[in-house]
């Protein structure tokens, strides 16, 4: 599987399963776009949401999953730790 660290932080991973992202920072999709990339539909959220260091939000998943709803016509996934799907 192919393996990139995307300019704005998350790591992106061509799967059998199709693309799968790790972690979903701020502007993501564009990094993904800006590379020539497909746009995942599979996001695994980081088990800390927030970079206190940075302050910003590493689990930024509404423009994804707009993009892929609207513009891909498809359903996100998200994986989530048991803790963080309470």
């Amino acid at each position: 599987a192919a393996v990139i660290t995307l300019p704005r932080g998350g790591v992106y991973v061509r799967t059998q399963a199709g693309a799968v992202q790790f972690g979903i920072p701020p502007d993501t999709i564009k990094d993904s776009m800006a590379l020539g990339l497909c746009v995942p539909s599979i996001f695994v959220v980081p088990q800390e949401r927030f970079n206190l260091e940075l302050g910003i939000n590493v689990a930024e998943v509404e423009f994804p999953a707009y993009f892929n709803f609207f513009i891909l016509q498809k359903d996100v996934r998200l994986l989530v730790t048991p803790e963080q799907e309470r």
